[in-house]
């Protein structure tokens, strides 16, 4: 009887170590997947936020790993202060060239709403039918696009009144010339004259 225990509790040992082994080893094996999928999005990621979660979550990650999320992330950085950079400048060349340089940064649709904002105050400013005829050609899809495109009609309206206002005045003023001319200009031929 005791050999049998003895057997019984062996295998069951065994099977013990063995099921710790395989679960040792599945977990293992997800975690270093997890790590590795983590990894790869951090590495494709333009957010400095996902690479600094990738370093404060697997802070046991290979070192090649760990080293290239800092180096990515500190290029980010880099990118990050020629954004504000930019933005400070308030220059729509400035952010131009933030957006060649860096075509796939997250900031580049902010980039592209500010230049749209910097044009349509350019435009408001200037106040011509030309500037708002540029805004629009410049920007199809603006946020000011209805704007310019009122602030056009309106200029074009305005234009039309002032050109009818000052006809009306040419026409008055060519009546009070013709009124205020010498009666003699007008008189009728005296009768000797006939």
């Amino acid at each position: 009887m005791k050999k049998r225990t003895l057997i019984i509790l062996t295998v069951v040992i065994v099977l013990l170590a063995a099921s710790l082994a395989s679960a040792y080893f599945y977990l293992h094996h997800t975690q270093q997947q997890s790590e590795l999928s983590a990894y790869e999005r951090a590495m494709e990621s333009n957010e400095s936020a996902v690479l600094q979660n990738f370093l404060d979550n697997y802070a046991d990650a290979p070192k090649e790993h760990r080293d290239s999320v800092k180096a990515h992330l500190e290029v980010l950085k880099l990118v990050d202060q020629e954004w504000v950079n930019a933005v400070r400048s308030q220059s729509k060349s400035f952010l131009q060239q933030f957006m060649k340089k860096h075509p796939e940064s997250i900031h580049i649709t902010e980039a592209r709403l500010l230049i749209d904002s910097l044009d349509w105050v350019l435009a408001a400013d200037v106040n011509t039918e030309e500037s708002y005829k540029q805004y629009m050609e410049q920007h199809h899809d603006g946020m000011h696009y209805d704007n310019a495109s009122y602030s056009l009609n309106r200029l074009a309206e305005e234009a039309r009144l002032k050109a009818s206002m000052q006809a009306a005045d040419s026409l008055n003023n060519a009546a009070q010339q013709e009124s205020q001319e010498s009666p003699a200009d007008h008189e009728q031929p005296a009768a000797h004259e006939l």
